[in-house]
């Protein structure tokens, strides 16, 4: 692609300002031949027209075409420029954060299942004497869903969705499937056969300013 010029402000100001100049110039000249009433008058405001008002407006609009133009072409540019590097960096992000909710629901299942070996052993400890007395305890330190440090903080959270599990259960009301309608209505509660509220783990990140 072509280096662009990014068009300079001050001289597009300046242009503006002389076609404004034009204009308050011929806003007294169109009113004074505004009124026609004979020939003469009538080819008067064909030659004013044609003559200066519709040149004017062309040239009023060509240059905005051409700023507006150099500006796209220029936005298109930067963006293609930017684009792969953002796509990249992006890209980091949500592969760390995945990394950090599959370590968040791996640790979360441990210290599901070392708990349940715990009650398990504390239950059986409790049947074999009557006068042991039974307490769940935690064994396993759950891992914390918020992460704060010095530059920011990261949090897994359960984010509520509604999951179409069977489209085959779903009323009519509800079909194409209606997904907006299905939303809706088990958000606030209502039972829809074939859809259900489920949640599922989205890491959010904040940044100290």
């Amino acid at each position: 692609m072509n280096e662009l010029t990014i068009p300079d402000a001050s001289q597009m100001r300046g242009e503006i300002k002389a076609f404004m100049s034009e204009r308050d110039i011929l806003i007294a000249r169109t009113a004074a031949i505004s009124v026609i009433t004979c020939i003469e008058e009538l080819e008067a405001a064909n030659d004013f027209l044609t003559s200066v008002l519709v040149p004017l407006h062309k040239r009023i609009e060509d240059k905005r075409k051409q700023y507006s133009l150099v500006l796209r072409r220029l936005a298109t540019q930067w963006d293609g420029e930017f684009k792969p590097t953002e796509e990249a960096v992006a890209g980091m992000i949500r592969g760390l954060k995945g990394s950090i909710i599959t370590y968040t629901r791996e640790q979360e299942e441990k210290a599901r299942k070392a708990q349940e070996e715990l009650d398990r052993q504390m239950e059986e400890e409790r049947k074999k004497g009557e006068d042991v007395e039974w307490t769940a305890v935690s064994i396993v330190p759950v891992t914390p869903r918020t992460i704060r440090g010095e530059t920011g903080t990261t949090t897994v959270k359960e984010v509520p969705y509604v999951e179409i599990y069977d489209e085959s259960l779903l009323e009519r009301k509800y079909l194409m499937p209606n997904v907006s309608l299905v939303n809706r209505d088990v958000k606030a509660g209502i039972k829809v056969n074939g859809a259900r509220l489920a949640y599922r783990d989205e890491v959010a990140t904040r940044v100290k300013k």
